[in-house]
């Protein structure tokens, strides 16, 4: 090779970027289709690094095993709906609205793919330990985030309204985030999910916190 036709350093390095994120794609599409065919627990590893056409020591380098997998085919998704729903909050519309439409958008993820959520929801709302692994870690850190959000649109409704709340926003966030998963897994879990009847039961059930929470 010539000096004239020479890579450059960062363009090496950005040649080996490129061609990672390439696989960690082919990763997440395989990973995807066989948990949606097999499920959870049948899913291999194996089959997954066939199916991304590569090896399974390349595979356990994006995640080291198979709860890893599966939070990674999510994690990406999941932080992109995150910071859309945090950037939409509307703060004229009332408390109730706020909070049922802020968790929409994860209703409407979810419902999308029902073979994959059903598997998924599990494992994502899972307790675990702490591991040091990174897409966990993610998971982790979204549910804190999620929370602090709610516990803002509290503030801000109390603050615009004059009212002062009975307990710790973070802990009345915490009440309503575990209604929205503990929501969430039964309506997995029916025939026929349907988001406008979930949003109406969501707001029945956020309403018998909001109503107790203002002195």
């Amino acid at each position: 090779m010539t000096v004239g036709t020479a890579l450059s350093r960062s363009e090496v390095g950005g040649l080996r970027e490129r061609r990672k994120d390439e696989r960690r794609r082919r990763i997440i599409a395989a990973a995807r289709a066989v948990f949606r065919e097999r499920g959870f627990d049948d899913a291999t590893t194996a089959e997954i690094a066939k199916r991304a056409a590569v090896g399974t020591g390349t595979l356990f380098r994006y995640a080291t095993d198979k709860h890893e997998l599966l939070l990674m085919v999510l994690n990406d998704e999941l932080a992109a709906i995150t910071d859309a729903s945090i950037a939409g909050i509307d703060r004229r519309r009332s408390l109730l609205t706020q909070l049922v439409e802020f968790y929409r958008p994860r209703f409407e993820f979810w419902g999308a793919d029902l073979a994959l959520a059903r598997a998924a929801t599990v494992q994502v709302y899972a307790s675990r330990p702490p591991g040091g692994k990174p897409e966990r870690a993610r998971i982790e850190l979204r549910q804190r985030r999620l929370v602090a959000a709610i516990g803002d649109i509290l503030q801000s409704y109390a603050a615009m309204k004059g009212l002062r709340l009975r307990e710790d926003p973070d802990l009345i966030a915490s009440s309503i985030h575990y209604m929205y998963i503990g929501e969430l897994r039964v309506w997995l879990g029916e025939p026929a999910p349907r988001i406008e009847a979930v949003m109406v039961r969501l707001r029945r059930l956020f309403s018998l916190v909001v109503h107790g929470i203002f002195e």
